[in-house]
């Protein structure tokens, strides 16, 4: 899986929640969301973009 395009789908999810979350994202907080959508994408065989949704969710929720 292409971890680049997972990243840009969680900068595309933050923009969706209002915009604000995808400038005070770090790269280190990107690597490590892009490793949870990946774990959970092939773990559970969620579909992309629903694991995307879920874990952003959390992020910002959980913030």
């Amino acid at each position: 899986m292409d971890v680049q395009f997972i990243k840009h789908m969680i900068k595309r999810n933050l923009i969706q929640y209002g915009g604000e979350h995808k400038d005070l994202i770090t790269e280190e907080a990107l690597n490590e969301l892009s490793q949870q959508v990946l774990h959970e994408h092939e773990q559970n065989n969620t579909p992309l973009h629903e694991a995307v949704n879920d874990i952003i969710y959390d992020y910002i929720t959980n913030k």
